[in-house]
């Protein structure tokens, strides 16, 4: 049987969705052992919701506020880093905005547990929906390719799961020993592709599924990811990829010529749609530079 799980929420200024999330967490047919929650030094409501929820679970839920504003990256990483000091054997991960059907976590556990012990998955990814009850596509996984591993996957099928070569940090659930094989996400990514990097490291050898019968639903604004983004997020997308590209272990040299050239494509867009301008093409040099010539901290 799997061991206890600990929840990882990671949070910044919305109070409202972490309540709708902190309670579908807790109202799982399957208890989790503990929540960490991880504020990146939220200035809302954040600290008094989570007071009372806390006085109400009997110590199961922990409010960890940072000093600053880590990002979703380094939220994640610093809540790993704390959940490895406690007994559990298994991390789920989501950010505020991700609402967990009741059975998402029980559906998780089941699909590992129906795999035999010599090829159990270290990671399990739910069907992320939106908020019309359709298929997320920002957080579809990719799959791995069969013919690399025909074997893994046909036994992923079998048992009604999909072998995926990288999954996001809205509900993924990871094994302990993975966790501790493969160290923690890279906290300076701040925002977007730091669970790519993360998960894609973890499954460049190991295992990982796609269990559709566990559901939660990611509370977006939007359902596409907007190309017309802030020139601080298009920064990071620029500048992250890159860094996956020349400085992850995670990805074969035939991967990082995929994710390079779907990158070029993606930054000639971004810039069209944003007119070619001066906030724009900054906003890519400087990703373009920082990815180039500097690296992120381990």
């Amino acid at each position: 049987m799997t061991g206890p799980v600990c929840a990882i929420i990671v949070t910044y200024n919305r109070a409202a969705l972490l309540a709708e999330c902190v309670k579908a967490v807790l109202g799982q047919t399957e208890p989790v052992a503990n929540i960490l929650v991880i504020d990146n030094a939220s200035t809302d409501s954040t600290a008094e919701l989570l007071a009372r929820e806390a006085a109400s679970v009997s110590g199961r839920l922990r409010h960890l506020r940072l000093e600053t504003n880590l990002g979703g990256a380094g939220g994640f990483r610093y809540g790993l880093k704390r959940a490895l000091e406690t007994e559990a054997e298994w991390f789920w991960l989501m950010d505020d905005d991700t609402i967990p059907a009741p059975t998402a976590l029980a559906e998780l556990l089941a699909a590992r547990d129906s795999f035999p012990e010599a090829t159990r998955p270290c990671l399990l990814a739910s069907k992320v929906n939106w908020i019309d009850g359709q298929i997320h596509p920002m957080n579809l996984p990719t799959a791995k390719q069969p013919q690399l591993e025909i074997e893994r996957a046909l036994v992923a099928a079998e048992r009604g799961t999909l072998s995926v070569r990288w999954a996001s940090f809205v509900s993924v659930l990871l094994e302990r020993s993975a966790v501790v094989e493969h160290g923690l996400p890279y906290g300076d990514y701040f925002i977007w592709n730091d669970d790519t990097e993360y998960t894609a490291r973890m499954l460049r050898e190991g295992f990982g599924v796609l269990a559709p019968r566990s559901i939660v639903t990611h509370k977006t604004g939007a359902k596409h990811s907007p190309m017309n983004a802030a020139p601080a997020r298009a920064y990071y997308q620029v500048r992250n990829v890159l860094w996956m590209i020349l400085r992850s272990p995670a990805w074969r040299p035939d991967e990082k010529i995929k994710i390079a050239l779907v990158h070029l494509q993606w930054i000639s867009r971004y810039l069209s749609l944003n007119r070619f301008s001066a906030a724009g093409w900054s906003a890519v040099g400087r990703g373009l530079r920082d990815g180039f010539f500097r690296q992120p901290r381990q």
